[in-house]
């Protein structure tokens, strides 16, 4: 019988800890649909009740309470399962990762969110995360929503011909500015990277950046008024672009949004500039933050996708292959 100081999570990779765990027996699991396939095997006693977002559960005791509250603050793209059987105790699973990640497979961002780094160049969108980067097109010419990165798609940092040898994995920031210039910011260090020269160097950021305290956090260049924007923490450092071999700050300001993950525009455009921290974003409109972190994450054209390829509820292949069958009649 679990008790609640048990504990069991899993982490980016499905690794489970267990812990003063005497006696397990099968009442909670968490799966996705492309598992529930490989798990035909275990057999449940009755139909267990999913706790969802979409599907509110009623609320009957203080445990339900804690995790209906910690589960209204976490609004992801695709909503993990919390199965539960009629004891009181709810399990608090993380994401049901396929196994293709044990070998090394980039983690689709229907699981996880999180940006390393994102910026635009000649119109192709570069988006980073751990050793992976993804080139990304818009779902429209006139929209700024970026087409989903799936795995698939994910393309090695290391080694790579599409980018700089010295671009290491796991990024602080990145952004390219009018001249041609790329700019990656790796814990003290910056490489810039010159594409019309094909050239590029090493620089320490704090030589480069006066008054900067590395690691930064996320990094964007507005090309309206040709200034440098560095976020740090909860602090934001405009520095002016010029010929000089070191930026000066120009400004700084202070944010309500800390930590945030990266920040990006369409064609350097300032009507709509997107900061991104963990699965949600802002909307920054010339300067002004519009409106609290966003209810959902709705960037990457990606929330019917998710919706449609995992289920909600634990449901037969024979269901969804009629479902199927009937949309195609219509």
């Amino acid at each position: 019988m679990f008790t609640t100081s048990d504990k069991l999570h899993c982490t980016d990779f499905p690794a489970i800890e267990v812990n003063s765990i005497k006696r397990i027996k099968a009442h909670y699991y968490v799966f996705s649909a492309e598992l529930v396939s490989k798990v035909k095997r275990i057999r449940f006693r009755k139909r267990l009740p999913i706790i969802d977002d979409n599907y509110p559960q009623p609320i009957n005791d203080t445990i339900e309470q804690r995790v209906a509250k910690q589960w209204s603050s976490t609004k992801a793209i695709c909503k993990p399962f919390f199965v539960k059987n009629n004891i009181t105790f709810v399990a608090n699973f993380a994401f049901a990762i396929s196994n293709q990640v044990w070998f090394g497979c980039p983690q689709p961002f229907c699981f996880q969110t999180d940006i390393d780094a994102l910026y635009e160049d000649n119109g192709r969108v570069y988006l980073f995360r751990a050793q992976y980067f993804w080139i990304l097109n818009y779902t429209s010419r006139a929209s700024s929503v970026l087409r989903m990165p799936t795995a698939n798609k994910a393309q090695l940092i290391a080694n790579s011909r599409l980018l700089p040898a010295q671009v290491q994995p796991y990024l602080d920031a990145a952004f390219n500015s009018d001249k041609n210039r790329t700019f990656y910011f790796k814990d003290d260090c910056v490489l810039i990277y010159s594409s019309d020269e094909n050239r590029s160097e090493m620089r320490k950021a704090n030589d480069l950046f006066a008054g900067l305290q590395t690691p930064i956090d996320s990094s964007w260049f507005n090309r309206s008024n040709q200034q440098i924007l560095i976020f740090k923490a909860n602090t934001c450092y405009m520095y002016s672009a010029s010929e000089a071999q070191r930026f000066r700050v120009a400004q700084s300001m202070n944010l309500e949004q800390a930590n945030l993950d990266a920040v990006y525009s369409r064609d350097h455009s300032t009507a709509k500039v997107y900061l991104f921290r963990s699965e949600y974003f802002y909307e920054w409109n010339q300067m002004q933050l519009d409106g609290p972190y966003s209810t959902r994450s709705l960037f990457f054209d990606s929330i019917r996708k998710c919706s449609h390829r995992f289920t909600h509820n634990l449901v037969r292949r024979k269901h969804i292959k009629e479902r199927r069958k009937r949309r195609k009649q219509r």
